[in-house]
């Protein structure tokens, strides 16, 4: 699936990777490989940005995944990786460049990930 405009995945600081037929589509074929050419660049930016796996399913998320079941689509939900810092709530730490980068608070789940970010969670 895709976010239609994609300003919403932005937002939200999801980080996607591209499935391999996206890759193998025929407006792809000038270039030599360009799933390997880009793969060293997705792992620097999920480094960076502190990619993460946001593991925790909600009553919301129960009926997305039935929905895409009714659909034949059973396969295509998961949890999203995104770039937010789930550690600690209270403290504000540097997480990811020793020091040198932004100091971070913990995701308070507050749902406001749309319209910014309160708590200083998002990387």
């Amino acid at each position: 699936g895709v976010g239609v405009g994609g300003g919403s995945l932005v937002y939200a600081n999801t980080l996607v990777k591209p499935p391999d037929e996206f890759f193998n589509n025929p407006s792809w074929s000038g270039f030599k490989d360009w799933k390997k050419e880009l793969e060293p660049y997705y792992d620097m930016a999920h480094f960076m940005l502190g990619r993460t796996q946001y593991e925790e399913l909600n009553y919301e998320d129960d009926i997305l995944r039935e929905v895409a079941k009714d659909f034949g689509q059973a396969n295509t939900f998961e949890p999203v990786h995104v770039g937010v810092y789930f550690g600690d709530k209270e403290k504000e730490v540097d997480t990811y460049f020793n020091g040198l980068g932004p100091k971070r608070k913990g995701c308070t789940e507050c749902a406001g990930c749309m319209v910014g970010c309160r708590e200083n969670a998002k990387n």
